[in-house]
């Protein structure tokens, strides 16, 4: 990534107590966006499937945008010693982002730099994000 510094934040548990970690890719070419004032805190659901051996971001339908303030997404294989999976999303609101996969275990993404690409990595045996919540500050 051109003009991106990693800075990592650490391991967390999810909801089931399985370790994932999170991380803050700064991104000096992105734009801040704060093109929506809605509120959720109702899961929106989605259908995110693992794409391998991409890393174009996918942009979300304008419904994903409103409910979750998500902009894009890439979920792809971590590479990662310990997580398999790596999902990072650029939004364009602070906040905490609660994202659940297939296996329904659900991982706590929390944002205070929208003009940042955000990521968490983690294992799963059915990785595909199938829910997003988002809850403001």
């Amino acid at each position: 990534m051109e003009n991106s510094e990693l800075k990592p934040i650490g391991s967390l548990l999810s909801k089931d107590n399985n370790a994932y970690y999170v991380d803050v890719i700064t991104d000096e070419t992105s734009e801040s966006e704060d093109l929506l004032q809605s509120t959720s805190n109702t899961a929106h659901t989605v259908s995110w499937p693992v794409v391998s051996g991409s890393n174009t971001f996918i942009d979300c339908d304008s419904d994903t945008v409103v409910a979750t303030h998500v902009e894009k997404y890439l979920l792809n294989k971590d590479g990662n010693l310990w997580y398999t999976y790596k999902l990072t999303v650029k939004v364009n609101k602070s906040g905490d982002y609660y994202f659940t996969d297939a296996s329904n275990d659900t991982y706590k993404l929390s944002v205070s730099f929208e003009s940042s690409k955000h990521s968490l990595s983690y294992n799963s045996d059915n990785p595909t994000i199938v829910s997003v919540q988002y809850v403001d500050y």
